[in-house]
């Protein structure tokens, strides 16, 4: 719907078209701001995959092209742009935290076995598994997504422990033997796995099948992380049976060991603390069940919530960006309410209309909504049109016969996605304010209260198609 179609050219018709669209019910606060002092362009793309959009910077591009033309500040948001961002932010948090969590690592393996050996035998073990891990990602062709993320950094603390248990019970065995050729070596390294192997087996297996449970996940995001750790797990767990022993028979006995055979300052401390739980375990006891119980109470708060743009931080261009557009622009998460007749022609019906703007009404007042449009807005804008933009016609006509008369000659920009074209299905667009999936939720539970509340013609209604 056109709503003017020459740039006023004083100041008086710039004043009335804004007041026109201030009003308007469905442009008002979906394309143009409050204030008037903001409009928004919407940009719907044809087949294009996340991974071309990312590599082809479209989003920047537009972005671009639009600054260039408009001489003004021009800010873009939207599912694709906010994707392409995340996948961003990914990559070079990625490239950042993979080695800062290798070089921890090697930190903690250097304190604990102060040798060259202590720190590359467990780093090579773990550059091993999470290589074979990302390598299969990889060809398969799985992407990285918020979750699947975490993936690398979980490895390698995950495979860390059964590193470190085969490299301790390793030196452990050469402080309680002497070992002086290969052949003594390698029964040091039998004896490892004699006392270790069942162990970091069975652990690696009730690790496997924790993350094996995530696979039967509906969600398509979670069970690809549970297959993908459940690959990494399998290949950390044989690093730490085979790749270690093997890697240690090869480079032979070591020339010095880490520690004297002495106890140390880790065994009297180990000590200590044995002897204090001894001592205090009444205290401990009673410390552990108040613990638990604050704990269950707290498992009882415990909210389900997700939101696409809450995903980056408060200070993040990206979320900035969309919680000023959204206070603007009267909401930018949209969902689709759709309700349904048996009968031809239901929504030519002046009831029936006006059933669809009773329900808008409804959902205006909700605090979580900032607007909504239906073909009820369409028809009153329409009616009062003809008649001369008259304020007191913005209403449903009385009669049927001037709905359709209504529609049949300037109806077409109005029923586009509005109406089905046997007018058996109407849609109601709900523009929220807000993106948590907490406040959402909320909202629709209150909504299908109000769902069933509508008469038995139109005969279903559902809410519908989620977006951001």
């Amino acid at each position: 719907m056109t709503i003017h179609r020459r740039t006023p050219p004083d100041a008086a018709g710039l004043d009335a078209l804004r007041e026109r669209l201030r009003q308007h019910p469905i442009y008002g606060e979906s394309l143009v701001s409050r204030d008037g002092r903001a409009t928004a362009i919407l940009v719907f793309f044809e087949k294009i995959d996340t991974h071309d959009f990312v590599k082809r910077n479209v989003s920047e591009k537009l972005a671009e092209i639009a600054r260039e033309e408009a001489g003004v500040p021009v800010h873009v948001t939207g599912n694709p742009h906010i994707k392409a961002q995340l996948s961003r932010t990914i990559v070079s948090e990625f490239v950042v935290i993979l080695p800062l969590v290798s070089v921890i690592t090697a930190l903690l393996c250097a304190v604990a076995f102060r040798s060259t050996r202590g720190v590359v035998v467990p780093l090579g073990a773990l550059g091993m598994s999470l290589t074979w891990t990302l390598g299969a990602i990889g060809w398969v062709g799985t992407p990285l997504n918020l979750v699947s993320n975490i993936i690398p950094p979980l490895l390698i603390t995950l495979g860390f422990a059964g590193a470190m248990h085969v490299m301790s019970e390793y030196y452990e065995a050469l402080l309680h033997q002497t070992v002086n050729d290969r052949a003594s070596n390698t029964a040091a390294i039998v004896r490892t796995l004699e006392e270790m192997g069942l162990a970091i087996f069975v652990n690696g297996m009730t690790t496997l099948l924790g993350f094996l449970s995530l696979c039967t996940s509906s969600v398509l995001a979670i069970r690809q992380f549970g297959f993908w750790s459940v690959v990494g797990v399998v290949a950390a767990t044989l690093t730490s049976l085979i790749f270690i022993p093997a890697l240690l028979v090869l480079l032979g006995a070591p020339s010095r060991l880490p520690r004297a055979r002495t106890a140390g300052r880790i065994d009297r401390f180990a000590e200590q603390l044995g002897e204090f739980d001894i001592r205090n375990r009444r205290g401990i006891y009673l410390t552990t069940f108040a613990m638990l119980a604050v704990a269950c109470y707290g498992m009882s708060r415990i909210e389900v919530s997700s939101s696409f743009v809450g995903s980056f931080i408060s200070t993040s261009p990206i979320r900035q960006t969309f919680d000023a557009l959204n206070e603007k622009m009267g909401g930018l998460t949209s969902f689709y309410v759709v309700v349904e007749s048996d009968e031809n022609e239901a929504f030519s019906r002046p009831t029936n209309l006006r059933e669809l703007a009773s329900l808008q009404a409804w959902l205006e007042a909700q605090p979580e909504v900032g607007s909504t449009a239906s073909l009820a807005d369409g028809v009153m804008l329409l009616n009062r049109a003809v008649q001369e933009n008259d304020p007191a016609a913005f209403k449903i006509p009385d009669r049927a016969g001037e709905v359709k008369e209504l529609l049949l000659f300037g109806g077409d920009e109005l029923t586009d996605g509005f109406v089905d074209a046997k007018y058996r299905a109407a849609n109601i667009t709900v523009r929220s304010n807000v993106s948590g999936s907490a406040e959402i939720r909320a909202l629709m539970q209150r909504l299908d209260v109000r769902l069933a509340d509508l008469p038995q013609q139109p005969t279903r209604a559902r809410p519908a198609i989620w977006s951001c």
